[in-house]
């Protein structure tokens, strides 16, 4: 089974889809309502984060 169908990412756990939760780099199933990690690609910026962490120093 695919974990992304074009829809968006699947639940491993039985194929439901996911809920993304951005400010907790979270996803929770629509379905069996399982907690699924959000992993960040190495390097990946967090999506939430304070803008005084990108400043120059």
């Amino acid at each position: 089974m695919s974990h992304y169908d074009g829809i968006g990412p699947r639940c491993p756990e039985c194929g439901g889809p996911l809920v993304s939760f951005s400010t907790y780099q979270d996803r929770i199933c629509n379905d069996c309502k399982q907690p699924q990690p959000w992993e960040l690609k190495p390097g990946q910026q967090p999506l939430v984060t304070n803008n005084r962490d990108r400043r120059a120093k």
